[in-house]
Parts: C-alpha cells; sequence; structure tokens
C-alpha cells in the first residue's frame, strides 16, 4: 500500500512541475533465465507477465524519468539428465515491482518518438515456490525483496508506447550462502499513454 501511495504522489508531483506528462497501463510478455553456480545440463527459459502502470515525465531537453509499479510473474527451469531420468527444478515467482527509469530520446518525429532507458527497480517477492519434477520442494529459501536493474529501448507511436527490456536480478536471491541464484529476464511490451 505505500508503494502505491509513493507512486501517486510522485506521478502528481511530475502533473504538477512538469511539461509534458505521460501517464497509463502497460503489459509486457517476459522469458526468464536462471543464472547460479549450480550444476545443471539444460535451461528451458520461462515465460511470464508483468502488468502495472507508468508515469513519465519528459524534460524540455532530450531526458525524461519513468516510474513504475508492476505486478510480476515469471518462472524457469534446470535440468539435470543421467541414464535413466531427467529432473527438473522449476523456479516461479510472483512480485510486486518499483521501478525508476531514466530515458534519453534518440529522436523525434511528427507521431512518436524513440528512445533509449535504464534505471534501478525493486522487486517485493510475494510468492515464492521451486519445484521437482511437478512437485514443490518445501525447502526453498527464496529471499523477499530483491534489487534489479534495467534497460531497454523503446518506440512511441501516438498514444502507444513500445518496448524491450531486459531485467538482471542484482541481488542474490537464495538465502542459502553455499550456492547463489539470480534471474535474467528479457521482456517485450507495449502500454497506453491517456495522459
Amino acid at each position: 500500500m505505500r508503494k502505491i501511495a509513493f507512486l501517486i504522489i510522485v506521478i502528481t508531483s511530475f502533473q504538477i512541475h512538469s511539461q509534458t506528462f505521460e501517464f497509463g497501463p502497460h503489459v509486457l510478455m517476459s522469458s526468464s533465465f536462471i543464472a547460479t553456480d549450480l550444476e545443471y545440463d539444460e535451461q528451458t527459459s520461462g515465460s511470464g507477465i508483468q502488468v502495472g502502470l507508468f508515469g513519465r515525465l519528459l524534460t524540455d531537453k532530450r531526458l525524461y524519468f519513468q516510474a513504475e509499479i508492476n505486478y510480476d510473474s515469471k518462472s524457469a527451469t534446470v535440468s539435470n539428465i543421467d541414464e535413466t531420468q531427467v529432473t527438473d527444478y522449476n523456479l516461479k515467482l510472483r512480485a510486486i515491482d518499483s521501478n525508476i527509469l531514466l530515458g534519453f530520446k534518440i529522436t523525434d518525429f511528427d507521431f512518436g518518438r524513440f528512445h533509449l532507458f535504464a534505471g534501478p527497480g525493486l522487486s517485493s517477492i510475494i510468492k515464492d515456490e521451486v519445484n521437482i519434477n511437478g512437485t514443490e520442494y518445501s525447502k526453498a529459501d527464496i529471499v523477499k525483496r530483491s534489487w534489479d536493474i534495467h534497460a531497454g529501448l523503446g518506440l512511441d507511436i501516438s498514444i502507444l508506447s513500445f518496448a524491450l527490456r531486459y531485467q538482471r536480478t542484482l541481488t542474490d536471491l537464495n538465502n542459502n550462502p553455499d550456492h547463489s541464484l539470480r534471474l535474467n529476464t528479457v521482456l517485450i511490451g507495449v502500454g497506453i499513454k491517456l495522459l
């Protein structure tokens, strides 16, 4: 609730002090990979989705600032293969993400713009699940908050805002100090500018 109140305050502040402000919903489809020091034979990317709101403050120059709050659902699978069977380890995460991005407009044209962006994000994990061959593993020990870094490019056409971005988890998600666990995620999505 505090994150939503913070986002509303940020958006209101942007509206008061900016010449150009954009706001609206967006949805991003994701594909995630596990980065770990554990040994495994193969990896399968997991699909996911992010749904949320963005607010964007455009300055008179080429810079802009974007605040986001998203519901994030993602997963990834690694597998060990021996002579008799395949063992799949599947990680599923549900989180509320709060992101602050700095953007740079490369070019403007009559009905839109092309831009680059990057910035930090904070993920508050609300549900985590590790499945081994489809059965939940009760001893999973995932941290509840993690920092991410985002980078990508965007194309705005009229009221639509398309984005291709990369998200990397900076925090070790595994509370067990013996092994590290992070996620690398590629996302593609579209937003609608209501303001």
